[in-house]
């Protein structure tokens, strides 16, 4: 009679999985109460070496990365399911990474679509992209000089924003002028007095 529970070099590899995908789980479901916190980033350590180099941010394209939730499923489901065709089914080690592979990627896949479009897509967006602030009435509230940049209050959203901005006609626009917003190059708002 075979032995129901062999832990052979795979089957530890799969319970590492299972494992590391329910305390990465924990971590995530912890950790998501802790977004308050200021825990620096690999950007924020950089130096900043000042200038205005080249942006890519264009306001209008948007790219959904792959939910917490998801990763912690795919590794757990990868895990469980490496065991499950290893002891249930007596499969060999290449069948059940594979087995192990599709499981994990249906588990993660359905998460990412319950986390992504259920939970998270009916909440919407704050954002404001740059179709939003293009043409509209701003206050200049830092002075812009002709050859550097100042800062811009409008309001957006039904809510009142800043954001950096430039002279598009090359002259220093004054505290206190009304300005409209011609374009925007990267994050920063080119303008021309009213």
């Amino acid at each position: 009679m075979r032995e129901f529970f062999q832990l052979g070099p795979l089957n530890c590899i799969y319970f590492a999985f299972v494992t590391v995908g329910v305390l990465y789980a924990l971590f995530v479901l912890i950790a998501g109460g802790l977004s308050d916190l200021d825990i620096p980033v690999i950007g924020d350590l950089l130096p900043d070496f000042g200038g205005d180099g080249p942006s890519f941010d264009s306001g209008e394209v948007g790219v959904t990365g792959i939910s917490s939730a998801a990763i912690a499923t795919f590794i757990t489901a990868f895990g469980a399911f490496g065991i499950v065709s290893t002891q249930l089914f007596d499969v060999s080690g290449p069948v059940s990474i594979v087995w192990a592979i599709i499981g994990g990627i249906l588990c993660g896949g359905v998460a990412q679509l319950v986390f992504g479009y259920i939970l998270v897509k009916p909440q919407g967006s704050t954002d404001v992209t740059a179709k939003e602030i293009i043409g509209l009435t701003a206050e200049v509230i830092t002075p812009i000089p002709a050859d550097s940049v100042g800062e811009i209050a409008f309001v957006v959203q039904g809510g009142r924003t800043t954001s950096s901005a430039r002279s598009a006609i090359g002259q220093a626009i004054a505290r206190g002028t009304i300005v409209i917003v011609e374009s925007m190059v990267g994050n920063i708002a080119l303008v021309r007095p009213k």
